[in-house]
């Protein structure tokens, strides 16, 4: 029997934060659906519950709050419990959700249900668990189609209504950028990002002047005219990198990833000039005043914040619509633009080929492309221009890895099956990476060190070169 972990690890703690939103969202509606209320439940990467609701402990008959820290195996037969881990790991795996029926004997009795597995991931996509939603379902009905059928639909229904609610508990309303809370962590991940590789990363606080006069002369609906389109001015102005949140009221925060403040003041004064010459109808002109501060590496995200904030006192001070940085550190060397995983370009080198035609120059194609998705996110493109790019790259990941598949069955590698596991859940990943970035739910920063360091440096330059040596074994007579 597994051991049992004596205490919460980081990464424990770091799954029940992610998972904290939809169990109390579930809690709250208190959901009752046909045949029952839901079970809901996560575990860590270990197979440990770290939530448990009341319906799950009584379907498993065990003492209410007794399940927290332990495995499945503890409290199920052994039989049940190896099928319940390892659907668990297909998931944890391959980051994918999983829709199933559990059916077991537990105390002489057989139990069925209905149950939707899905990834829970930190702040930087990694899977850190594994979460259940669950109905009861007849066990002498188990193997209906319709039955499974009605009951997956259900279950997969409710993940859908929790992943609205979260969504409208990141988003602003209004607006529809993020609320304060996500840009918040948001920053804070681009912090820790300069403090442990020592990217650089900048952040633009933004108030609009005099906001209160509109509302009063003009009336809030007014207001509100104003707040959308200076969020759709600054969404034009800004790079697909960079995101944008609303901090509250008639405050907004940009943070820029990979940028120093030469490149943030530069795009804070392409949104000023924006907003002051547009024109809103029946309104006088809307001016707004930034301050500037790139992260430190003493700082923690209230001192960064800080000191955005004290710029923007000062641009305010100084008679408004104007943009001030905080002074650079004359010792520190100046940032230029760099992506996560400490690639600036991607250039292919001749000690990358394996020697056969069709995989080098597939390699080299994947390096061009991704290199191009590189340049265009470190400029002025917009997000419309960089999908299609993306989408490209993806396709073309997709067709090289079928055909390295087929050459690795025709020279008969022994390790072609786990190879191609490899390859699906690195397109699956990455097709649910594109998608959120696509809805706005994920920064390009994200999506590209993704791409370039798992799919290019750690798989290509990796895991390919297992088989290299396969591809120039002489042919048998």
């Amino acid at each position: 029997m597994a051991g049992k972990p004596s205490s919460s690890s980081k990464k424990d703690r770091k799954a029940s934060k992610a998972f904290a939103m939809d169990s109390k969202i579930l809690e709250y509606l208190g959901l009752q659906l046909e045949g029952g209320p839901a079970q809901v439940s996560m575990k860590n990467a270990e197979g440990v519950y770290l939530f448990a609701n009341a319906e799950l402990e009584n379907f498993y008959n065990v003492v209410p709050g007794s399940l927290l820290g332990k495995q499945d195996r503890d409290v199920l037969p052994l039989s049940a419990a190896e099928q319940m881990e390892e659907r668990d790991r297909w998931v944890a795996e391959t980051a994918q959700p999983l829709r199933s029926i559990d059916s077991f004997s537990l105390e002489g009795m057989t139990k069925a249900r209905a149950t939707l597995r899905f990834p829970c991931k930190d702040a930087d996509g990694a899977v850190i668990g594994v979460a259940h939603l669950g109905i009861r379902i007849d066990p002498a009905t188990a193997d209906r189609e319709d039955h499974l059928g009605g009951a997956l639909q259900t279950i997969v229904q409710l993940k859908q209504s929790i992943e609205e609610l979260t969504k409208k508990a990141t988003t602003d309303p209004l607006t529809g950028e993020w609320n304060r809370a996500r840009i918040e962590e948001f920053a804070h991940q681009e912090l820790l990002r300069h403090t442990r590789y020592g990217h650089p990363a900048t952040l633009i606080f933004v108030d609009l002047d005099h906001f209160k006069s509109i509302n009063d002369d003009f009336g809030h609906a007014s207001g509100d005219v104003v707040l959308k389109g200076f969020c759709q001015i600054a969404r034009k102005c800004i790079r697909a990198t960079d995101m944008i949140g609303r901090w509250g009221g008639e405050e907004f925060v940009i943070v820029l990833p990979n940028s120093g403040l030469s490149v943030a003041r530069m795009l804070a004064e392409r949104i000023r000039k924006a907003l002051a010459e547009f024109h809103f109808e029946s309104l006088r002109p809307v001016t707004a005043s930034f301050g500037v501060a790139d992260c430190k590496a003493s700082d923690n995200l209230e001192q960064w914040v800080s000191r955005a904030d004290q710029a923007l006192y000062r641009a305010k001070s100084l008679g408004r619509n104007r943009v001030v940085t905080t002074t650079a550190d004359p010792a520190a060397p100046q940032q230029g633009e760099k992506i996560e995983t400490g690639f600036v370009r991607l250039h292919w080198r001749d000690f990358y080929a394996s020697g056969h035609d069709v995989i080098d120059r597939e390699h080299r194609n994947l390096f061009d492309l991704a290199d191009a998705v590189l340049a265009a996110a470190l400029g002025e493109k917009p997000t419309d221009d960089i999908l299609p790019m993306i989408d490209s790259l993806l396709n073309e990941v997709v067709l090289h890895f079928r055909d390295e598949e087929a050459i690795l069955s025709e020279i008969g590698y022994p390790e072609r099956t786990e190879h191609v596991g490899i390859h699906k859940a690195l397109v699956a990943k990455a097709l649910q990476m594109a998608k959120k970035f696509s809805k706005g739910k994920l920064s390009l920063a994200e999506l590209f060190d993704f791409l370039a360091n798992e799919v290019i440096a750690r798989h290509m330059l990796t895991e390919d070169r297992k088989f290299f040596p396969f591809l120039t074994k002489p042919a048998e007579s």
